[in-house]
């Protein structure tokens, strides 16, 4: 008896992940490569490449991700983007956004 339960049991299993598995399916991702950061770089350098990040991510977030201040990196060198870009001076904050930033 107990052998057909844990029959029963995997079947149903197997049955479940079936049909959970049946809607994914790979996607192509085509990722931007950007350039590898720099080995050494000014404070400067690095806060010009964070100013349109700091325009939205202010007090709430560190202005560094590094816990050694021997890493100078800003924010593009590693997450890429444009600094020049920078939150319209109208725009309210209304909390994290769906990926919660």
């Amino acid at each position: 008896m107990r052998r057909h339960l844990n029959a029963a049991w995997l079947t149903l299993l197997i049955a479940c992940g079936a049909v959970a598995s049946g809607g994914e399916h790979a996607v192509a991702i085509t990722y931007q490569t950007q350039p590898p950061a720099p080995e050494r770089q000014s404070i400067m350098e690095a806060s010009r490449k964070s100013l349109g990040c700091l325009s939205c991510h202010t007090t709430t977030d560190s202005h560094t991700m590094h816990a050694n201040p021997a890493v100078i990196l800003g924010c593009t060198d590693c997450h890429g983007g444009d600094p020049k870009v920078t939150k319209p001076q109208d725009a309210e904050y209304h909390g994290k956004d769906e990926n919660g930033y």
